[in-house]
């Protein structure tokens, strides 16, 4: 088979650009510490509306995570990350695939739980997928297997979409990229605003930071309306909004608490509490 990029017909500067190394961590029993100040795309988005209290718990959880054998959701978002052809996001196989899910019969205990809710997330996936406008838009894989992250304030934010395309604009190859939120709780919705934002409207910025620095503005820059972020779980899709510096200045302002606050966080007795509330 030939490599994507010969086959698409690409030029060598769409090639993506490597991401900054990610951040040192070591191992505690059933748990990582992360040594130096990192956190994911969408808990950035929610940590920069959040309250004082649930900030602090956020910054807890990014310290000291789990270790993950299997992250929940991942069929469905591997699923997606496959659905795209040249006419758009193809509902037709995310129903397809959602059917096979659902129907196959569960290896193990978390397979039982996580079969429904694949199934369920493609199914939510399909019925707002023509909201991506994507025609004609070819897959561009990310390097090394992860798109990685992007460094802010001295903050390793992982910026993880599960598609990045590229499509012709104005006669222009353009980049964008789809990256999904699948929360069930009301309370991690992506429309909770604040002063004007919501949290979709960082969440989307934060992917186009991160195609902005993986192609250079010498090559192919991201466009912003091509930049989706979507609530599977309400059913909603989100684009990066246009003038976006108040944003970033409020994503930098809210990275500097993190990396203040990191090296003073108590590992042990978040440890001893068996562990973060949640997975970051």
């Amino acid at each position: 088979m030939k490599d994507q990029n010969q086959t698409e017909g690409f030029k060598p500067h769409l090639a993506p650009a490597r991401p900054p190394a990610a951040p040192k961590r070591t191992e505690a029993g059933k748990h990582y510490i992360y040594d130096e100040p990192r956190i994911s795309a969408s808990k950035l988005a929610e940590y920069v509306l959040a309250s004082p209290a649930r900030q602090r718990r956020i910054a807890q959880d990014c310290k000291v995570t789990p270790k993950l054998l299997v992250a929940p959701y991942r069929e469905a978002r591997d699923v997606f990350s496959t659905s795209l052809t040249h006419a758009g996001i193809n509902f037709e196989y995310l129903l397809r695939e959602a059917a096979k899910i659902k129907e196959r019969i569960p290896a193990s205990k978390w397979q039982k739980v996580e079969n429904p809710r694949c199934a369920t997330a493609l199914k939510r996936i399909a019925a707002i997928a023509e909201q991506v406008e994507c025609q004609g838009g070819h897959v561009i894989h990310p390097p090394h297997g992860t798109w990685g992250g992007i460094q802010i304030a001295g903050v390793y934010v992982s910026v993880n979409p599960e598609l990045v395309f590229s499509i012709v604009h104005r006669g222009l190859r353009k980049v964008g990229g789809v990256i999904l939120s699948t929360s069930q709780d009301e309370q991690f919705s992506l429309d909770r605003t604040h002063d004007g934002h919501s949290v979709g409207d960082y969440l989307t910025t934060l992917l186009y930071q991160m195609l902005e620095q993986r192609f250079p503005s010498g090559g192919n820059p991201p466009l912003h309306t091509r930049c989706y972020a979507m609530d599977v779980a309400r059913g909603k899709v989100h684009s990066a909004p246009q003038a976006h510096k108040r944003l970033l200045k409020n994503l930098e302002a809210a990275c500097e608490v993190i990396a203040m606050r990191w090296p003073s966080i108590d590992v042990d007795a978040i440890l001893a509490s068996d562990g973060p509330e949640e997975t970051v």
